[in-house]
């Protein structure tokens, strides 16, 4: 993550003689190559991150760097140098729904959405500083990524069988999609949309390319020469990112692969016709009729001895 001054944001390990290794957030100068500003794990969540497990790092159109983590969830304005924490409150029903957050998500009208891997969806409300929840105890728990397309539609990625849902932005109805419809995997870690609409979701049953439009699905495989995922590395490792030529780059476990989606061959889906040149009984060929063919179709042939 680059943020408007130019700083890299990073993930790291640090050690201090006498102390154990611990997670840090950095904020590095990519001229002087120094670290200016550093975040640590603080118990008392004084300015300091809510936890050392850190999950995501993004930052907002308004510059603000937000920290999902497992312990709860960072904001920090870089223009005041000041870190607000948010954690799961039992007994307040307009805080966070969880302290496992997953991902933080902004869309086209500047709206944070914070997934979670046990409570579903959150959407936090700036005014008030609150948070909407949306949940399903049987598929809308574990929501592992989210992504807008082009005509606004929300996208949410979840792991606990119903795999790819669809948010209505005017009703906030969701629609979901899975195996059934197509999908490879009901394992939805990642999607990424590419410049001519589609969405490209990885899962360890291969690369899903889903059609929002017609609702239909395209699976990519090893049989397609692309790498194999492991089921618990995709929502991890298998981040997909499209490429400012329209290539999107894979990655899982130990490898990185592109698509270039403008090149794949369409391919005619029509079964090819099939021609039968030699028959087998026993290990014996068998011996058709003059010309080498049937007397009558073989449908309505009742033996061939």
């Amino acid at each position: 993550l680059v943020d408007r001054d130019g700083k890299l944001w990073v993930k790291y390990l640090w050690k201090t003689l006498g102390k154990d290794y611990g997670k840090a957030l950095g904020r590095i100068d990519v001229n002087t190559k120094r670290l200016v500003q550093k975040f640590e794990y603080d118990i008392d969540e004084a300015n300091g991150l809510v936890s050392e497990r850190l999950r995501d790092v993004v930052m907002d159109s308004k510059g603000r760097v937000w920290i999902a983590a497992f312990g709860g969830l960072n904001r920090l304005d870089p223009s005041q140098d000041r870190m607000v924490s948010y954690r799961f409150d039992a007994a307040d029903s307009t805080s966070l729904s969880s302290d496992f957050i997953s991902f933080v998500f902004e869309d086209s009208k500047g709206r944070i959405w914070i997934g979670t891997f046990d409570e579903g969806l959150n959407l936090w409300d700036e005014p008030s500083n609150t948070f909407q929840h949306w949940k399903d105890n049987n598929s809308f728990s574990v929501v592992l990524t989210a992504t807008e397309t082009d005509d606004g539609s929300l996208w949410f990625g979840t792991e606990r069988g119903e795999g790819l849902f669809q948010m209505d932005t005017e009703t906030n109805e969701l629609s979901y999609y899975n195996k059934r419809n197509g999908l490879a995997s009901d394992v939805v870690g990642k999607i990424v949309q590419d410049q001519n609409g589609y969405l490209w979701m990885p899962s360890e049953a291969g690369i899903t390319r889903w059609n929002p439009t017609e609702e239909e699905a395209r699976i990519f495989s090893e049989l397609d020469g692309f790498g194999a995922y492991s089921s618990e590395h995709v929502p991890q490792y298998g981040k997909p990112i499209l490429a400012s030529n329209g290539d999107i780059w894979f990655n899982n476990y130990d490898q990185l692969f592109r698509i270039q989606p403008d090149k794949l061959l369409r391919g005619d889906q029509t079964p090819p016709q099939v021609l039968i040149r030699s028959i087998k009984i026993n290990g014996e060929l068998f011996q058709a009729a003059e010309e080498g063919k049937l007397a009558s179709h073989i449908s309505q042939t009742p033996s061939l001895s």
